[in-house]
């Protein structure tokens, strides 16, 4: 058996021990004396009553103290798993002896528009199949603009990069490379699509740093959307305007309802409610909104993945039975059959027909847009407004609009119930009226 230490002296006179344990683990300890007859008495006492860990602090057993020696010779030369290894680091976090980032290091060396492409993928990707459990979904429109922008923007600039070589410097060069050329609105959009990603990368401990925190938006681009004044909107409803009835029933159901372009033309006959309900004389239905459209989902559920209920005045539901009657898709089954029917049975009518017969009335009516910004969503606008004018009541708008942010509030209901929808319908069925050009249609 080898001997349990050495003393010698450094240049400064004073007397060193060498430590052994039986593994042969060595550590090495000041005795603070210049004579080697007390330091070696020192040592002696060490062994027995145990090794000072280092100055002032108390005394551990030999073994104790060159256990560390142990796991660092364990660290170097045994077969360590990744897990494992996040673990020992996490150890020494939680006890605050190291304040750096852990990653799992396999996959921080995956390359960044591989793992970007992986984020995004509708079928396979982890984080979406995470959030579809807990009830929340992405479109797969939304997944396929975003490998869109991945090809255009982030794969030229970071195309041999790994996720743990991206730096926060980077990605702010980066997003001002993108803004010297592009709208910072669309430049946020963009960086949105990396971001994301990388801050679950960072949340999933792929990479030690979340360095998309503090990156700043970008100001400025993109057209506002306008609202047409009151005496645009009865000016643009002429009925002599217009050459397509489907996008005149569109927007006028834009405008009475503010259902957004693709609630519109998600609608069937089974949306049509057939209750009429008669409040201080003026007649309202209920029109169930259960569904969207867009061309790469399909059919999918409305915005923030709620169901709702707006009203629908008398006029506006004899439009939409007459351009159900002229479906031609019979072989459908009538509440199956789209309101807003395109060219094939299983699919509405284009969104860009819908804005080119509203512009069409536009040019016909003379309003002059210049910059503005006017498609079939401003008429959302134009409703939110109209309603908020005629009922003062901030509530009830938001409610209608069936606004997110209702749900934040929390002496609210989560839900309109029908008699409330039509009661705000009816409140404002003789303003809409009036504008629209529409005799009234009074209860008996």
């Amino acid at each position: 058996m080898s001997r349990p230490f050495y003393v010698y002296p450094r240049n400064n006179g004073i007397f060193y021990a060498e430590l052994i344990d039986q593994h042969g683990s060595r550590v090495w300890r000041s005795t603070r004396s210049r004579d080697k007859t007390e330091a070696a008495a020192i040592i002696g006492g060490w062994l027995k009553e145990g090794v000072p860990v280092a100055m002032g602090k108390a005394k551990k057993p030999l073994k104790e103290a060159l256990q560390y020696k142990q796991v660092l010779k364990y660290l170097n030369d045994g077969d360590i798993e990744e897990a494992q290894a996040l673990e020992m680091v996490n150890a020494l976090k939680n006890r605050g002896l190291v304040s750096i980032g852990i990653s799992q290091g396999k996959k921080g060396q995956q390359g960044l528009i591989d793992f970007l492409y992986d984020f995004w993928d509708y079928e396979k990707s982890v984080y979406l199949e995470d959030r579809r459990a807990h009830g929340k979904t992405i479109t797969k429109r939304t997944c396929q603009q975003s490998k869109n922008g991945i090809n255009a923007y982030w794969k030229p600039y970071f195309e041999n990069k790994t996720i743990l070589q991206i730096t926060k410097q980077e990605l702010r060069a980066f997003g001002l490379e993108l803004s010297k050329r592009l709208a910072g609105k669309t430049v946020n959009n963009i960086l949105h699509i990396g971001n994301r990603a990388l801050r679950w990368a960072h949340s999933e401990k792929m990479i030690p740093e979340n360095i998309t925190e503090g990156i700043g938006g970008f100001v400025g681009g993109g057209k506002k959307r306008d609202i047409l004044t009151e005496g645009e909107i009865k000016n643009l409803f002429q009925k002599e305007n217009w050459n397509d009835q489907m996008a005149y029933s569109a927007s006028m159901l834009a405008y009475t309802t503010g259902l957004r372009n693709g609630e519109i033309r998600a609608l069937r006959k089974i949306n049509i409610g057939d209750k009429a309900f008669n409040i201080d004389g003026e007649i309202v239905y209920l029109l169930q909104i259960k569904n969207s459209w867009n061309d790469v989902d399909g059919l999918k559920l409305p915005k923030n993945n709620e169901e709702g209920t707006v009203y629908l005045l008398p006029e506006i539901r004899d439009k939409l039975f007459a351009l159900l009657a002229e479906n031609p898709y019979t072989d459908i089954e009538t509440n199956e059959r789209f309101i807003f029917w395109g060219l094939n049975k299983d699919r509405p009518c284009g969104g860009q027909r819908l804005l080119k017969g509203l512009h069409y009335a536009i040019d016909k009516a003379g309003i002059e847009l210049k910059d503005r910004k006017i498609d079939l969503h401003s008429f959302r606008h134009a409703n939110g407004t109209k309603l908020y004018k005629e009922t003062g009541d901030i509530r009830k708008v938001a409610k209608s609009l069936r606004h997110k942010s209702l749900k934040m509030t929390e002496h609210y209901t989560d839900h309109s119930d029908d008699d409330e929808v039509a009661a705000m319908g009816a409140s404002v069925a003789g303003k809409f009226s009036n504008i629209l050009n529409f005799p009234a249609v009074k209860g008996a």
